[in-house]
């Protein structure tokens, strides 16, 4: 009987295994034995799933697979590895799977390490949507144009031919880039067919071939006496490929490619099936809530009080829609069964709605930064769909990406030379959100973001930006290390000019981020060590010193609140010439104030004497404002400036720049007793009345100034509690850019 059970557990096992992919349908199914040459020793981009045929998101998942593979049947290969066989699990631990399932993508380009003759691959991690088109535009995005000459004239052609013995094919194409389809069949053919391309456009090229119509392709023999083959059929993978493959003499197989009839019974009998929602918001206990508001990343925690089965429509709905958000926010599902450790936590969450309605989700988002004070959270009250909910979650994201113009745009891509600089060219009056948010997700990538007015037409002249948006990345390809340590990267004169990188779309989140994830990936330009140099940092006492050290235009002045009193005043002042020395070819203007002199000045930061020693950052024309958040630290100011170099630190509004005292207030650290402090203190001067010989005590009237400050507190409590949101949240949504979340600020 026990035999018995075994045997059926087997085949159970077995049939669930063979459920997600089938053998001769549109997905490879690799293994340790054929991946290799399938995927490495092959000039063929590869999307390959490694997952485990018991995971719930893998069956999700398997129908759009299936679909995007048999939609690009023949020019990229899409496979599947299953992780569950003790065969594979070393080739999953070589690419380092962590979870089911994890899609990687395979460039066509392969590399030979050195000292080695076998050839590897460097795949990315695919993080866009689990769509049958998030994966096809992905996979379409990677195909290689290094397998086509461009074709312009008949002297191109003539080089074109002379380049090998193989035959050409010669397309005629009224679009002003190479499509995937055409991309994909170089690919594809690359060993066996030399491909290029020519424009209708070029009008003495096609009187030569006799080409009067358009797109034509035409396949030209490498004999010079024989004549042009034309392709007659329709613009189709499957056909071209038969068509191509005659061409190039190779014998078809038993199965073609694009033609597998299991592959498309497989296809259409995944499409049929019940597709489960995908599980994209973890279940999270209530004591972990807590340390998810402690990280830095924005997220969206749905609060439920019943149980995960009552509440499954709920929660598949949730996921369903947080999964349309392609990675723009995490996300998360948090039981608040517990009211009383809910109470403890002093969370916003309303516990006498959700015991009336325990699956009524309540979301709250959790801005970027900080989010530990749960006074900043923001309650989402619009419908369950991605739409309204993205707009609602860029709302976390704060908007300081830098704009650069004309005058700007050198001294921007010359920061971090070895660094990709990213460009959004917008006719946004203000950095879209969308872009905002991509660049504080990347923060940990290489990269530094700015934006461009389509006012600044000189710039996107230079670029080759003629409508918006349009993204290009901006890098340095070439030598590394100390040889390009040793170049300058704006001089015209060496080797080492800027490439630019088009985007070439779709302008979504996961579009985005995939292309950027890549580039970063495939350029592989890891920041170099920075030496430490000090630099002088003056002292500002007075407002025309102020003016001096941070003009009005100047870039972001940093000023370091020192106290000249604490036994610790040199080191902190060591500090800050350090981390000046360190970004001394950036746009940032360094000063610093001692803390004990400019109270009033420091209070229109909303800093105070106490709060030294402290680093602040503002940007008088963008009345923009930071502050160091942590210890005082090289390392923690370091952060914070190269954060707002790159866009990623948030900012908040700034009215006007407060004016410094002229050689500082009363109360400075001149080293006088605190005697003789008082005896200077002049009280009429704060009150704005003489003070007579029978007027009330010192005593007294200090308690009267003390009370005044207190109701002018409590007056600026009361007109922040009147506005629409609460407090923390208005603040945040002015830190963010936004006065709503209106879905037409999403779009770029």
């Amino acid at each position: 009987m026990m035999a018995l059970r075994i045997v059926l557990t087997l085949a159970l096992l077995g049939a669930f295994t063979d459920a997600l992919y089938h053998k001769g349908g549109p997905v490879k199914l690799l293994s340790r034995k054929n991946f290799d040459a399938e995927v490495v020793q092959t000039d063929m981009v590869s999307i390959v799933e490694f997952y485990a045929p018991w995971c719930g998101h893998c069956k999700a998942l398997a129908p759009a697979y299936a679909k995007a593979a048999s939609n690009l049947e023949g020019l990229v290969t899409f496979g599947a590895v299953d992780c569950d066989l003790e065969s594979n699990k070393q080739l999953c631990g070589e690419y380092r799977v962590q979870g089911f399932p994890t899609i990687k993508v395979f460039p066509s380009k392969a590399v030979t390490k050195p000292g080695s003759k076998r050839r590897t691959k460097a795949p990315t991690d695919y993080g866009g949507p689990r769509t049958a088109k998030g994966l096809v535009d992905a996979a379409t995005y990677a195909l290689p144009q290094r397998f086509i000459t461009k074709v312009r004239s008949p002297g191109d052609l003539a080089e074109f031919m002379q380049k090998s013995a193989l035959p050409k094919v010669l397309l005629f194409s009224t679009k002003s880039a190479s499509t995937p389809l055409y991309k994909g069949l170089s690919t594809r053919f690359s060993q066996h067919l030399q491909f290029g391309e020519a424009r209708n456009t070029d009008a003495a090229l096609a009187e030569a071939l006799n080409v009067t119509s358009f797109p034509q392709l035409l396949v030209l023999p490498a004999s010079a006496e024989a004549e042009a083959i034309p392709y007659t059929g329709k613009l189709k993978a499957s056909e071209l490929i038969d068509f191509l493959q005659k061409q190039a003499g190779i014998e078809p197989s038993e199965e073609k490619p694009g033609k597998s009839k299991a592959g498309k019974d497989s296809a259409k009998k995944a499409a049929k099936e019940e597709v489960p929602e995908v599980e994209v918001v973890p279940l999270v206990q209530l004591d972990a809530v807590e340390g998810l508001a402690a990280q830095e990343d924005a997220h969206l925690l749905a609060f439920f009080a019943g149980s995960v089965v009552t509440c499954a429509k709920e929660l598949q709905a949730l996921n369903k829609e947080v999964a349309a958000l392609a990675g723009l926010i995490e996300a998360a599902a948090v039981n608040a069964s517990e009211s009383a450790a809910l109470s403890s936590m002093g969370l916003p969450v309303d516990m006498q709605a959700l015991r009336s309605k325990p699956c009524s989700l309540q979301v709250f988002l959790l801005p970027f930064g900080d989010s530990s004070d749960a006074d900043e959270w923001s309650k989402y009250t619009g419908s369950m769909n991605a739409k309204e909910l993205q707009s609602f979650a860029l709302t976390a994201f704060p908007a300081s990406v830098p704009r650069v113009d004309e005058a700007s745009l050198q001294p921007f891509l010359g920061l971090e030379p070895k660094v990709p600089k990213v460009l959004l060219f917008t006719d946004k009056e203000a950095t879209p959100r969308l872009f905002a948010a991509l660049a504080a997700n990347m923060r940990n990538r290489s990269m530094l973001f700015a934006d461009v007015h389509t006012s600044q037409t000189a710039v996107m002249e230079k670029f080759g930006v003629k409508k918006v948006p349009a993204m290009r990345v901006a890098f340095l390809p070439g030598p590394t290390g100390a040889a390009a340590e040793a170049q300058d990267p704006l001089d015209p004169e060496n080797d080492r000019r800027l490439a630019i990188q088009a985007f070439p779309g779709p302008y979504t989140y996961a579009g985005m981020a995939a292309f950027l994830t890549a580039m970063s990936d495939a350029l592989g330009l890891a920041e170099g060590a920075i030496e430490d140099q000090a630099v002088t940092v003056s002292q500002v006492n007075d407002q025309e010193a102020l003016q001096q050290a941070c003009p009005s235009r100047g870039g972001i002045c940093v000023l370091g609140v020192l106290d000249v009193n604490s036994s610790g005043f040199e080191g902190q002042k060591s500090v800050l010439e350090v981390a000046a020395g360190r970004h001394a070819d950036h746009p940032l203007r360094f000063a610093w104030i001692d803390s004990n002199q400019q109270p009033s000045f420091l209070a229109g930061f909303g800093l105070s004497p106490t709060d030294a020693p402290t680093v602040l950052a503002y940007s008088a024309s963008k009345q923009r404002q930071a502050r160091l958040r942590g210890t005082y630290a090289l390392e923690t100011i370091d952060k914070m400036l190269n954060g707002l170099l790159a866009g990623r630190e948030a900012t908040s509004p700034l009215q006007e720049v407060p004016r410094l005292v002229d050689g500082g207030q009363a109360g400075d650290s001149t080293g006088a007793s605190d005697a003789a402090v008082e005896d200077e203190f002049d009280l009429s001067d704060i009150l704005g009345e003489d003070v007579g010989a029978g007027s009330a005590s010192k005593e007294d009237l200090l308690k009267q100034i003390d009370a005044q400050l207190l109701e002018e507190e409590q007056r600026q409590r009361e007109e922040s509690s009147a506005q629409p949101s609460t407090k923390k949240k208005g603040k945040r949504r002015k830190k963010s850019g936004s006065k709503g979340y209106s879905s037409s600020k999403d779009e770029l």
